[in-house]
């Protein structure tokens, strides 16, 4: 399911994002660029005050920002990787680096529960995320990201 909702256009590696707000910023300006019925504007307010309820950060350096909404048409992932580690207040303490922006209408709630689940599953891997980061283009961050959730759709 994860390699229907992630584009290419829609990954970011090493970004220079340097606070929490400018990751959510990039993601949301990255996701108007590829679908600009998605307005940046208030698709990065949406994802600010979903962290506002409570970081969506999982620990090991990874976060999934999120938000559910009427503008979005169809689930869609942004997956970016930064230079260097931001606060994003995760329960490990540690500095977020992953980012998977998940996206999704209103109406979809299981398909976003299951998503989640196939991105913690991934996400939970050291070995998965030592891929991640060890990506040095955008492309090599997509094509390792869909190998990823390649594996892990053919264990489920």
């Amino acid at each position: 399911m994860l390699r229907d909702i992630l584009h290419p256009q829609l990954v970011r590696c090493k970004l220079d994002s340097r606070s929490q707000k400018k990751a959510l910023e990039d993601i949301a300006q990255a996701v108007n660029l590829h679908t600009p019925s998605i307005p940046a504007l208030p698709l990065f307010k949406q994802l600010v005050a979903r962290e506002q309820l409570g970081s969506t950060a999982l620990g090991g350096g990874v976060a999934i920002p999120h938000c559910r909404s009427s503008t979005i048409e169809s689930i869609t992932g942004c997956l970016v990787s930064l230079n260097q580690g931001i606060g994003f207040e995760a329960p490990d303490d540690q500095s977020v680096d992953i980012l998977f922006a998940l996206l999704v209408p209103e109406s979809e709630t299981s398909a976003h529960l299951d998503i989640l689940a196939e991105l913690a599953e991934i996400f939970s891997n050291e070995a998965n995320l030592a891929q991640i980061r060890n990506a040095k283009d955008d492309m090599a961050l997509f094509s390792c990201f869909e190998q990823l959730s390649n594996n892990t759709a053919a264990v489920q």
